[in-house]
């Protein structure tokens, strides 16, 4: 099966907040837009503190979202 149109990008809504030094973090985006799955999966890079996390095989349904989450540590000094 072949599609001609190409998917609709995949939307991101993100927050800024700011955090107690060497504290240990969750931090979530809810992810949607298009459709996700095993066949055609997203992944989500997460640029904190000049590091790069990536969380891979993201899926939703068309029409739905995700969140996609990662954890990690604040620096020791502000």
């Amino acid at each position: 099966m072949r599609f001609t149109e190409l998917p609709e990008s995949p939307e991101i809504v993100t927050q800024d907040y700011e955090y107690r030094v060497n504290t240990e973090v969750i931090t979530a985006v809810t992810v949607s837009g298009g459709q996700s799955d095993p066949d055609n999966s997203t992944k989500v890079s997460f640029s904190i503190d000049g590091k790069t996390y990536n969380v891979g095989n993201v899926y939703y349904p068309q029409g739905d979202s995700q969140l996609a989450w990662v954890k990690w540590t604040t620096p020791d000094t502000e």
